[in-house]
Formats: structure tokens, C-alpha cells, sequence
């Protein structure tokens, strides 16, 4: 799931709603006093950009046999890559982060 709609589901449950409401107002007031540290938890929460974790399920693109679903395992930030496993057939693989796409649910 991604980062931005687990932020939206939150924010519709009543014991939730004050803390995300707070961290947004927060972000924004810090951008408008021209202050960049919380940019990213902006970004994020407004859904851009699509955060790829641990869980999220993803479609990965085969040219040869279509798209197929699967959940991120581990995501490797240095070498731009990521093992996932099929939904289906349940074997791991090692991918490249553009050959992925989350799933808006």
C-alpha cells in the first residue's frame, strides 16, 4: 500500500486524524517560512513520490509474459534495485526499482 493512502486511511479514523492533520499543518507552515527540512514528509504524504517498502505490492513489468503482481521483500537503495516475490508463484527475484509500479488499492 502506498505511503500516501495509508496517510488518507488514517486520517479518517477519529484517533488518528488530530496527529496527521498536525504533521501536515506543521510541514506546510515550515514551507511557507522557507524552510526545506520537512519537505520530504510533505511530498510523501501528499503521495509524490510513490515510496517503495517493505509490503508494498507492486506490478512488475515482463515484455515477455505481461505484468505480474508481487510484494516488495527488501529494498536496495544503493544499487537502484529490489527483491520481490510473486504473488502467484511465490519465488523471489531481484529487480530493478523502474521495472516496478505500486498498485493504488
Amino acid at each position: 500500500m502506498a505511503t500516501a493512502k495509508c496517510f488518507s486511511l488514517l486520517s479518517r479514523v477519529a484517533g488518528w486524524k488530530p496527529a496527521i492533520n498536525g504533521s501536515i499543518d506543521y510541514c506546510l507552515q515550515s514551507l511557507l517560512e522557507d524552510k526545506l527540512d520537512h519537505i520530504f514528509g510533505f511530498l510523501v504524504a501528499a503521495g509524490f513520490p510513490r515510496v517503495l517498502r517493505e509490503g508494498t505490492t507492486v506490478t512488475k513489468h515482463i515484455a515477455d509474459e505481461g505484468n505480474k503482481k508481487s510484494v516488495i521483500i527488501t529494498v536496495k537503495s544503493d544499487s537502484d534495485e529490489a527483491v520481490i516475490v510473486d504473488l502467484c508463484t511465490r519465488e523471489p527475484s531481484t529487480v530493478k526499482l523502474s521495472a516496478v509500479e505500486t498498485d493504488d488499492l
